[in-house]
């Protein structure tokens, strides 16, 4: 099919006589208005992100109490029995888990090297928004919350609050100051670059659990 044959055919498919000779006016640039004043109830939001986050190929939980997000990690680690876990030099405690982790050998962010970090088994970080659309946790990094921590191990856990669940992309730009420091992960690392072939884990995490507290 020569090029003039294969845009009739694009421009009939698309209700058109004939290709058109100049690009179309744009009367709207960016999202819909409606689209950016979409917000979700929170109930609504917490279980579109687990949904989201579930056909990704993580493992979300919510948690009505502080204290029941401790012991579903405790829980999660007893299965898991790391031999070490990378975690943040500082940013967990607000979720009081110093006791739940006083049973593993911890490696903090800041205070060892990469390399360390990247023998950990499991990495356990916080993370600054969840995005109920994507089921996208959004991490900033800074000195002491490395991205090595939640893209080097091999199992990742991410601790939130329900208050960091935002319905759409667009309201975490809005709030966020961008940088090269900010990462968006959408489930486990996967990659089909060789013979469409998808492996999980190559480029990240294999597996990728979110622990949520229903703070709000």
């Amino acid at each position: 099919m020569n090029e003039q044959d294969f845009l009739q055919n694009v421009a009939q498919r698309l209700g058109r006589s004939h290709p058109m000779t100049q690009p179309p006016q744009r009367q709207v640039v960016g999202a819909p208005e409606f689209w950016t004043q979409h917000v979700e109830p929170l109930q609504e939001r917490i279980e579109h992100f687990l949904t989201a986050f579930t056909a990704l190929g993580g493992d979300g939980h919510v948690f009505d109490t502080l204290a029941g997000l401790q012991q579903g990690l405790s829980h999660l680690l007893s299965q898991l029995q790391p031999k070490q876990i990378a975690t943040w030099g500082d940013g967990l405690a607000e979720f009081g888990v110093t006791d739940v982790l006083a049973a593993y050998p911890q490696l903090q962010w800041g205070q060892v090297s990469v390399a360390d970090v990247s023998r950990a088994d499991v990495g356990l970080t916080g993370c600054s928004y969840a995005i109920a659309d994507t089921g996208t946790l959004v991490f900033a990094a800074t000195p002491t919350h490395g991205r090595g921590v939640h893209l080097l191990p091999t199992v990742h856990i991410a601790l939130l609050k329900a208050s960091q669940v935002r319905t759409r992309l667009g309201e975490v730009l809005s709030e966020t100051e961008l940088s090269t420091y900010l990462h968006f992960v959408s489930g486990p690392s996967r990659s089909s670059d060789i013979e469409n072939d998808q492996s999980i884990g190559v480029h990240g995490p294999a597996a990728m659990f979110a622990l949520m507290w229903k703070d709000i």
